[in-house]
């Protein structure tokens, strides 16, 4: 509609809720996420990802979602 202002979330946004969403059920630590993406052990890169405060890669997506055991569309999907 012509003059209303959408409040739509940005891809990194949606990345990023969707990587902390499957990480949380899996039990997983934001640590033990970067460790498995070969990032060391610092939480920093993952909370910044599931903030959408850092653009990612469509290989990182891929690599997340491996890690994460999900498809990288799981990661794109608008869930809300």
């Amino acid at each position: 509609m012509r003059g209303e202002k959408m409040m739509s979330k940005t891809l990194h946004e949606i990345v990023g809720e969707n990587v902390k969403r499957y990480r949380k059920e899996l039990g997983m630590t934001q640590a033990n996420l970067s460790y498995l993406m070969g990032w060391n052990s610092s939480a920093a890169p993952i909370s910044m990802i599931e903030r959408g405060k850092r653009g990612i890669s469509l290989l990182t997506v891929e690599k997340l979602a491996e890690s994460l055991g999900i498809s990288a569309i799981d990661l794109v999907e608008d869930w809300s």
